[in-house]
């Protein structure tokens, strides 16, 4: 995200006017709200973006098929000197994205950078290679986190903002005016360039960065802010109730785990004009943030996705149905169970409409992410979503023994997490399974996830580690093993896709390890693949002696490039 560079705007002539072009505009899933001088937060029309990033008077967008939308000015502010900073590449291989002052980034499928816009500071001049994992863009630095964990920055260095740290334990960036940060695979976060002091602990799990300030948002769901707060931009409310974060020029975002965002500090621009930008719409229907310079972006839930696994279907059927003519709903009425999908109060015909407009609608997400980071007690959190997990049985929380972080251990006896409420992904719907596992030879199955029923034929959805070491997909009546013993006591990635194809089967389930497409022994291919609503998601099975970490489940079927990135940077 872009962070100001206030110098650079003393003396100039700029025709500003916030009053009178604040847009509060939604377009499909995309919203916007603040400044709209160069058309930055007049949103586009289509409703399958999956994320978003905000420069400093342009906007960008990835939508699910892996192209790049981009709006707003393609100028300088205020001038006439071209950059293009709002016009992205062709391609539909994109798969994270990155806004600068005046210039983009964008992070491809095989792991290469693209970078357009100004580049008078050799900002857009990405590193060449085919190992970065993520992207961030500052005022006039960039920065790029590879595959082994380390770090490379380039373009402005004038007080030291891209000469990057040593070492490959480094998991997220975010770049300011003159400073940057990382975070670190230990929870500790690290700063350098002008003001590069940092709070000290290791339960962060999120970084930001705007002109002259730092957010983080903690394990806990709270958020600190440090740096300059002229206007209010370094105090973030108080709560632990909060998911993400994203830092402006002079205001901050937050998304809180209901689905609503909070926002602070200015809403004004550089020329005291009213903007609104720290003043986010209501709702709580909201996914994703992204603070620019004076306006800011948030990504909508589908209209309909009650239980927000982002497809509209009969589980979000049910869940109205259940509600139906409650009343109250917008205060204590916990039978109404967000089944108010208009937001009118009750739950009635209005809601059923929205229902049936988006049926069957969808987007490619992260359903839910256990990073079995904890260091006690019986909850494992979803990181991404409202899907935490309870521990059953006495499995071991290895605070600093896992791969990324923490890991849970499992000794067979009882030992499972259970996420109530949660069903996976159902029927014949693409999905993708990802973890870390370290599991002994000791003659025994591992269970890696379980969802659906064994009383239909296909209705099962089960990954495991077979006794022989070998990682297997099964449904009732069908599997499909790998070929790679893994049983060997040390940390392999692991991933299971099923691919988006009609009339889909056993033997199109694909298995990765360590990144690579395993050759594999399928048994009754044929079987279709009809998961069933059924059993709550579990992670591990009573009998499975092992550790687990980072535990995904994503409704779409990751490419290679996407799972070896993954496997690699971890």
């Amino acid at each position: 995200m872009w962070a100001g560079r206030s110098r650079l705007v003393v003396g100039l002539v700029v025709l500003c006017f916030c009053t009178g072009t604040i847009q509060a505009e939604e377009r499909g899933k995309i919203y916007g709200w603040g400044n709209n001088v160069g058309g930055q937060v007049t949103v586009p029309v289509d409703d399958d973006f999956v994320s978003i990033a905000t420069g400093f008077n342009h906007s960008l967008a990835l939508k699910s098929d892996g192209s790049i939308v981009g709006w707003g000015s393609n100028y300088e502010w205020g001038g006439s000197l071209y950059y293009g900073q709002a016009t992205p590449p062709a391609g539909n291989d994109f798969v994270a994205i990155a806004a600068g002052r005046y210039y983009s980034l964008a992070l491809k499928s095989d792991g290469s950078l693209v970078g357009w816009g100004a580049n008078g500071f050799g900002q857009t001049t990405v590193p060449v290679g085919t190992n970065f994992v993520a992207i961030a863009a500052g005022t006039t630095h960039s920065l790029a986190l590879k595959l082994d964990g380390s770090l490379v920055g380039w373009g402005s260095n004038e007080l030291g903002e891209t000469t990057v740290p040593a070492g490959n334990d480094f998991v997220a960036i975010a770049g300011g005016t003159f400073h940057s940060l990382a975070l670190k695979s230990d929870g500790s976060i690290v700063g350098w360039g002008y003001g590069d002091s940092v709070p000290s602990g290791n339960d962060f799990v999120a970084i930001s960065v705007g002109s002259e300030h730092s957010l983080a948002l903690k394990s806990d769901g709270s958020i600190i802010g440090w740096g300059n707060d002229d206007h209010g931009q370094a105090t973030p409310p108080t709560g632990n109730d909060f998911v993400a974060i994203a830092a402006g020029i002079w205001h901050g975002l937050a998304l809180k785990s209901n689905g609503s965002i909070v926002g602070w500090g200015s809403n004004e621009d550089w020329y005291h004009d009213y903007c609104g930008q720290a003043t986010p719409p209501e709702g709580n229907d909201f996914v994703a943030i992204a603070a620019g310079g004076f306006h800011s972006l948030a990504i909508r839930n589908l209209p309909g996705d009650v239980n927000n696994d982002w497809r509209v279907d009969l589980v979000d059927f049910g869940i109205v149905s259940g509600g139906w003519m409650e009343v109250g709903c917008d205060g204590d009425n916990s039978f109404c169970s967000g089944a108010d999908i208009d937001h009118k109060g009750d739950v009635g015909l209005g809601d059923l409409f929205m229902l049936a407009g988006n049926w069957l609608a969808g987007t490619p997400h992260l359903m839910a992410r256990w990073e079995l980071d904890e260091s006690s007690g019986t909850v494992a959190s979803d990181s991404v979503g409202v899907n935490d997990g309870t521990l059953n049985g006495d499995p071991t929380w290895w605070p600093s023994g896992g791969k990324i972080g923490g890991a849970l251990e499992f000794d067979g006896v009882g030992d499972y997490v259970e996420v109530a409420g949660y069903k996976g992904i159902s029927g014949s719907n693409p999905r993708t399974v990802s973890a870390w596992v370290k599991v002994e030879s000791n003659g025994s199955t591992f269970s890696i996830v379980r969802w659906g029923t064994m009383e239909s034929s296909g209705g099962l959805w089960s990954n495991v580690i077979n006794a022989d070491g070998k990682l297997r997909a099964a449904v009732i009546g069908g599997s499909v093993v790998g070929g790679t013993t893994i049983n060997d006591n040390t940390w392999h990635h692991v991933a299971i896709v099923l691919p988006d194809k009609d009339d889909v089967k056993v033997e199109d389930i694909l298995l990765y390890v360590d990144g690579e497409q395993e050759d594999t022994t399928v048994s009754l291919g044929s079987q279709t693949i009809d998961t069933a609503v059924g059993m709550d998601v579990l992670i591990s099975l009573d009998g499975s002696v092992g550790l687990l970490d980072d535990v995904r489940i994503y409704n779409y079927a990751l490419s290679e490039g996407e799972i070896g990135a993954l496997a690699g940077v971890l």
